[in-house]
């Protein structure tokens, strides 16, 4: 049990499983993958089956616990200094045999045991000095953690730093070590000096050794010379041309070495016996240590996921609303990027009013994608790992997960395709419910559509009435139908460029998708004439659905882009009011500094001539009629009065200085708004905001919020932070206002530059009417009455879709052809009200 903030019972809520549908779920969504590339970061055998262990979790503590002790591992692996742990070997076993009190670890055992020990005090010693407030987890991980030092002195008694039994280790036993080894030399100089005469006679080889052959010493003699060394020959070599002798003079010493080498063995196992004992009442210990270092980095190998995924952590809610923004698909992610691509990202959310949705769009577009990467982010989370979202990203705990995808076909169970995906049907019909995921992909295909797509649509039906929630990828449009007219469920699109029929692999939410299929057919090199033999079969009414669907998407995609113009418009417009307030401020403390001074000065003057008036008077009285004295009093008191007048020439001046300055601060900032007068500068944080994290003491830029936290860029990472630990970049924060001065200058000039007439010619379709939209907003803006438009003859087709957004456009009069004289119908002149 771990105290504090973090406390859950871990080891009975961390791998708890629910239903997860079918068997080969994780192949089919792909995270045996990352289950491969977590192992392959694993130092421990003991780590590699806690990553094996890894199970799908449904208690929101135990979950929660898993990401955030990820995401402190990854803290340190990116900003930290070299984490110190090492491979290490898997102990349990070992320690487990210690629970038998007749049971004795071997040589290797205790070999693997200090080598593990030294891990672990290196780890612990790097932890202790982690601030509480930043690693909350992992320093309650070692503060319910003893380190058994005790342990690691003793086997040291015994061991080397090679893992190897010292000679000392016992007195007999080094009495017995140093016995072999004058055996051992005794043996070896007359092995040298028989060898030596061997060589001499030819009866051997000059560069042959002493072979050892069942624990003897025995020297390899040439086959025809066998006889002529007094001994016996213990074996011969594969060709038979070499045997082994071993001499009569070594049999006695042979035999010394043998009953030594077994006494030496013997005295080894009583000492490992002796130290099996010693260290048996430390075996919950050291197996508690075993497993928090086990732990460590079973969450580090996660770290190194998520640090290679960009991945964050998610919100985990308590409700099922849900919310996948900015999602990305993680191992589409991995492959992209070796090489240099990027995956586009999608939002998709589920409310308790939109639980179901029905995705719908042309044949690899991403329809599948999008449902495996929602199955794959929601098990991924739910087994404890970060994912690659932004950062409103909110997750719900789910108790089950079913998926239908791909072919199930079997020959050997005698299933098709489409009983296939009825059996997996009639499983989730069965099991599902509320708080249960349903992804399936193609639904009602492998059958007769007509029939297949009202089968769907019942089961779609039913699904939902279970309060289930999920999606379904699908080209029928029954159910788009029934996604557009039945409660909790909705429509989504994979979007596709109409112009090249390219896929943009965008997820739209609320409208239905076409396939596209006359046109991806036409674009595939399909006849012309076999095309317009489909269409007249497939009837008027499913045509001019399709048609009218692909307008619909078309215009939504029209009014999303003018959203986000005047979205950048208005955030202009918002930068230039708080620009004025500033302004503003600044001015009226200007004005009130310069009155109080004005006001300080005048004082004094007029304190300074009633003094010296009431002086001259004084001194008029005492000279009595003195004339002279009279005159010069009065010249004074009328110098004095000149002061006065002057000071009060400086307060008439104080008005046209702040005028002055007023009128200065209208060139800086053009046509203020009113309501600017009321606004505080207040700088706030948002996305492209330069900040700096307090903690990590480190500098970045702001790429995703949530209410609570940002996901803030640290050069190519990204990590999610609390509100409370970010303050605003003083450095970034003069670059952004200086960003912001810059788009504003743009802006204007971009009005005063413009023209009264645009070039087209041999634009294409979408890019000539991007930059027609443009043309005509700011000819609005300007004023214009009449501009022109050059688009050339042609075939007419860029003509047609000119004109067709002029008659749509409200601010349009009339537009007509050009004097022939000048252009003629190549040319469009257009007439806005005024």
């Amino acid at each position: 049990m771990i105290d504090g903030e973090y406390s859950c019972d871990y080891q009975a809520d961390l791998y708890l499983c629910r239903m997860i549908y079918p068997e080969q779920f994780e192949a089919k969504l792909g995270f045996d993958k990352l289950r491969k590339k977590l192992i392959a970061n694993c130092l421990s055998p003991a780590t590699h089956t806690k990553v094996q262990d890894m199970h799908f979790m449904t208690n929101k503590k135990a979950i929660q616990y898993s990401i955030d002790f990820t995401e402190e591992m990854k803290q340190i692996l990116m900003f930290h200094d070299s984490f110190p742990i090492g491979d290490f070997p898997d102990l349990v076993q070992a320690l487990h045999k210690l629970e038998d009190k007749n049971s004795v670890l071997t040589e290797q055992n205790f070999k693997d045991l200090i080598a593990f020990l030294e891990n672990f005090q290196a780890v612990q010693r790097y932890g202790n000095k982690l601030s509480e407030k930043k690693f909350p987890i992992l320093k309650a991980v070692f503060a319910n953690t003893e380190y058994p030092k005790w342990v690691k002195d003793r086997i040291r008694q015994i061991f080397n730093t090679k893992g190897e039994m010292k000679s000392s280790a016992s007195k007999t036993l080094q009495n017995l070590s140093d016995e072999l080894s004058q055996l051992e030399q005794k043996i070896r100089r007359n092995m040298e000096q028989i060898m030596r005469k061997a060589a001499d006679s030819g009866w051997s080889s000059s560069d042959t050794s002493v072979a050892i052959i069942d624990g003897q010493r025995a020297i390899p003699i040439e086959n025809t010379h066998k006889r002529k060394i007094p001994g016996y020959i213990i074996g011969e070599s594969g060709s038979g041309k070499t045997v082994y002798v071993v001499p009569e003079a070594f049999s006695i010493v042979n035999n010394q070495i043998r009953n030594t080498e077994a006494l030496i063995h013997q005295e080894k196992l009583r000492i490992l016996a002796e130290l099996s004992d010693d260290i048996r009442e430390y075996q919950a210990e050291l197996l508690h240590c075993f497993t928090q270092l086990t732990e460590i980095d079973f969450h580090r190998t996660k770290a190194k996921l998520s640090i290679a995924l960009e991945a964050i952590s998610p919100a985990i809610v308590d409700d099922l609303n849900m919310k996948y923004h900015k999602a990305r698909h993680p191992i589409l992610f991995l492959n992209f990027k070796g090489q240099n691509r990027e995956v586009v990202p999608f939002t998709i959310e589920f409310t308790s009013s939109t639980r179901f949705f029905v995705i719908s769009g042309p044949n690899a577009g991403g329809k599948s994608v999008s449902l495996q990467t929602v199955g794959l982010l929601q098990y991924m989370v739910q087994c404890g790992l970060q994912i690659p979202v932004g950062g409103n990203t909110e997750i719900a705990v789910m108790s089950d997960i079913f998926i239908d995808l791909g072919d199930d076909q079997s020959i050997e169970n005698d299933l098709s395709t489409y009983s296939s995906h009825l059996k997996n049907m009639k499983y989730m019909l069965k099991h599902a419910k509320a708080g249960s995921l349903i992804l399936i992909d193609e639904f009602g295909g492998g059958t007769d559509p007509e029939m297949g797509s009202a089968i769907a649509e019942a089961m779609l039906q039913q699904l939902v009435d279970q309060e289930s929630c999920g999606i379904i990828t699908t080209h029928y449009t029954n159910l788009k139908h029934f996604a557009s007219n039945y409660p909790s469920v909705e429509n989504a699109a994979m979007l596709i460029d109409a112009n090249n029929m390219e896929p943009l692999f965008q997820l739209e939410t609320g409208i239905p998708g076409s396939s596209h299929s006359f046109e991806i057919a036409h674009r595939s090199g399909i006849p012309q004439e076999i095309i317009e033999l489909a269409r007249s079969k497939v009837g008027k009414d499913q045509y001019s659905f399709d048609k009218h669907l692909r307008q619909v998407i078309r215009d939504k995609r029209y009014w999303e882009n003018k959203r986000k113009e005047i979205q950048l418009e208005q955030k202009k417009i918002d930068a230039e009011i708080n620009r004025n307030a500033v302004a503003y401020e600044s001015f009226k403390r200007k004005e009130k500094q310069i009155i109080t001074e004005a006001q300080g000065i005048a004082q004094k003057l007029i304190k300074d001539a009633n003094r010296e008036i009431e002086n001259t008077i004084r001194k008029i009285k005492e000279a009595q009629a003195d004339k002279e004295k009279t005159r010069e009093a009065r010249r004074k008191l009328d110098a004095e009065q000149q002061k006065i007048k002057k000071t009060k020439s400086v307060d008439d001046k104080l008005p046209t200085e702040l005028k002055n300055f007023e009128n200065t601060l209208k060139t800086e900032n053009p046509k203020p708004k009113q309501q600017a007068i009321a606004t505080k500068s207040t700088e706030t944080i948002g996305i492209g905001s330069g900040v700096f994290i307090q903690h990590l003491d480190k500098q970045g830029e702001v790429v995703d919020m949530s209410d609570k936290s940002y996901v803030v860029r640290l050069g190519n990472l990204l990590t999610t932070v609390q509100k409370s630990k970010v303050t605003l970049s003083k450095e970034k924060q003069s670059d952004i206002q200086k960003s912001k001065r810059a788009s504003g200058t743009q802006y204007y000039e971009r009005i005063l530059n413009f023209r009264d007439h645009i070039d087209l010619r041999g634009k294409r379709g979408d890019e000539a009417l991007n930059e027609l939209i443009e043309f005509c907003d700011n000819a609005v803006v300007n004023g214009a009455k009449e501009v022109k438009i050059l688009h050339g003859k042609g075939g007419g087709i860029l003509r047609n879709i000119i004109r067709d957004y002029l008659s749509k456009r409200q601010e349009v009069q009339s537009f007509q052809d050009e004097d022939v004289r000048f252009g003629g119908d190549g040319i469009t002149v257009v007439q806005f009200r005024v």
